[in-house]
């Protein structure tokens, strides 16, 4: 496996269980962190008062129109672009939401066979280095 992204425990959410033609690699750490701040923090701090479930629909419809608009709009995608890595982070949110509200897997991809698609891919907005999305949650209130 390259070593181009990190030596921390690493794999790619598999988007398209949710209908999102994406890959996203984030650390497993961070996916067990999101969890753990579902199951501990109190329904009323997510997306002003409004709740985890309220989340789940305003992503899902978020995530959709932005996966149409990066499809329609493939020079859009390109690391460090605020709008891509706001939409990667969103995914990550959404899928591990999607586990802890429904009791449902995050299908998870081993990092080998990403970098083997990536590699294959006609596009590339893997910057290698991991979003702080969980750190600043104004997206969630």
């Amino acid at each position: 496996m390259s070593h181009i992204f990190s030596t921390k425990a690493m794999s790619a959410i598999d988007m398209s269980r949710y209908g999102i033609g994406t890959l996203v690699l984030t650390e497993h750490e961070r996916l067990d962190r999101m969890m753990r701040e579902y199951a501990t923090k109190p329904d009323d701090i997510w997306c002003g008062g409004r709740g985890k479930e309220y989340l789940h629909k305003m992503l899902r419809e978020q995530l959709l129109s932005e996966d149409k608009y990066f499809d329609k709009n493939p020079k859009a995608i390109k690391r460090n672009s605020e709008r891509w890595d706001n939409f990667m982070d969103d995914c990550v949110i959404y899928a591990t939401l999607n586990a802890f509200l429904f009791d449902q897997p995050v299908y998870l991809l081993h990092p080998d066979s990403y970098e083997k698609l990536i590699a294959m891919s006609p596009l590339n907005a893997t910057s290698g280095e991991l979003p702080t999305f969980f750190e600043d949650v104004s997206i969630l209130q």
